[in-house]
């Protein structure tokens, strides 16, 4: 599996919602208040799954205005969510919407929960289904 970058996420949140590339994505994304100085700075290193969930939230907020969830206790099954109290929400509305996926594992007792893994990077494959979901949730609306 492959991991994508930044700037490789962005520019596909967009063309996933408008159907067109954008040269200056980032530019663009910074402009309008979705990623922060240091993503840009960092557009060409692998994003995290955290990373990843904070962008993605803020690209719907901003880019489709569609308003949060309002009751994200769904996302409690998540052992990790609260391990970056700060991301919680980010990581509630991409889950519970279907954008990220949770991962599967096995505890010491061979007892499976689910995490949403945060620190991984985020593989090609996370963002397939991430532009999917952005294209469902546009021809929805």
């Amino acid at each position: 599996m492959s991991c994508v970058r930044k700037a490789e996420l962005i520019a596909g949140l967009y063309q996933a919602l408008t159907g067109e590339a954008v040269s200056d994505a980032t530019d663009r994304a910074f402009g309008r208040g979705w990623i922060e100085a240091h993503d840009r700075k960092e557009a060409e290193e692998n994003i995290s799954r955290l990373d990843a969930a904070r962008i993605v939230h803020l690209f719907l907020l901003k880019e489709t205005e569609i308003p949060d969830l309002k009751d994200i206790s769904g996302a409690a099954v998540l052992r990790d969510l609260y391990d970056c109290r700060v991301c919680v929400n980010h990581i509630a509305q991409v889950y519970l919407r279907g954008l990220i996926a949770a991962a599967e594992i096995e505890g010491i007792s061979k007892e499976k929960f689910l995490i949403f893994d945060g620190k991984a990077s985020l593989t090609d494959e996370d963002a397939v289904r991430i532009y999917e979901r952005i294209r469902c949730i546009k021809q929805d609306s």
